[in-house]
């Protein structure tokens, strides 16, 4: 059995997908295939029956990203894991989120709104400004690296440019889990991979633009100024609101 150990918007499915032997590359933003994947997300837990019938034959491949299954991976004791580790790439990472799972965004974003920054001007934006923090930190990882068993694989190699090193990668990873795949399907995986991400990608070098220029610009989301905000704290190393506050509105005067 193979285990792919993520947080959730971090391309695990991708990642299980490219691994599977009998899934070909496809050009898919979502990237699953609950069919020939077991994909802890889509069940409640352990005790789900939906989840005890889908176990009842035993899966060669588990997409992992519900913390409520973290007692079951760890009791399984014959299995290949492979931990996607978020260390850079914030700003894909979250933009996979929120494109991937708009629903739960819309439940963190409410939380903002009624809870965690309700007397705060800006909630989202504070929020995702925060979250950002949290991550560079590593502090907002859910699912946990276990060190001795895991073998990691960054999520920042998912946006490395040249194909050439993309499949590099890649092999890394393969021959640490004995799977075989010939570079000609890691080449058009990273073709479709690219393909399939167009808007992610297209988005993301706005938004880092707009971290290197420390600037607003017309049609950003709440979500969005606060993962240029977030990266803005981080570099002055400033994790509070009345920092996340004041950048929002120093930045707002740079729209046109």
């Amino acid at each position: 059995m193979i285990i792919v150990k993520y947080q959730a918007g971090a391309l695990g499915n991708f990642l299980s997908s490219v691994l599977h032997e009998d899934i070909k590359p496809l050009i898919k933003l979502d990237y699953g295939n609950t069919r020939k994947i077991l994909h802890t997300g889509s069940y409640d837990g352990p005790d789900d029956l939906l989840f005890k019938k889908s176990i009842s034959t035993k899966p060669r491949y588990v997409s992992h990203n519900n913390p409520k299954f973290e007692n079951w991976i760890n009791d399984i004791k014959d299995s290949q894991n492979i931990f996607i580790d978020l260390k850079s790439n914030f700003v894909e990472y979250r933009l996979n989120y929120i494109y991937k799972m708009p629903d739960w965004n819309l439940a963190l974003n409410k939380y903002a709104i009624e809870h965690s920054w309700k007397d705060y001007p800006h909630p989202i934006a504070c929020d995702d400004a925060r979250r950002i923090f949290r991550l560079n930190q590593n502090q907002e990882q859910m699912i946990k690296l276990d060190q001795t068993r895991d073998v990691i694989f960054n999520f920042g190699n998912f946006y490395v440019e040249d194909v050439n090193i993309w499949i590099s990668h890649f092999k890394k990873l393969l021959e640490r889990v004995a799977v075989t795949i010939t570079d000609d399907e890691l080449e058009l995986w990273f073709k479709f991979f690219r393909q399939g991400q167009t808007s992610i990608l297209e988005k993301a070098k706005v938004l880092y633009k707009c971290i290197e220029n420390k600037k607003f610009v017309q049609g950003l989301t709440e979500n969005e100024k606060g993962i240029i905000i977030g990266y803005l704290a981080v570099a002055d190393n400033n994790n509070t609101a009345k920092y996340f506050i004041d950048t929002y509105t120093t930045l707002t005067k740079t729209l046109k």
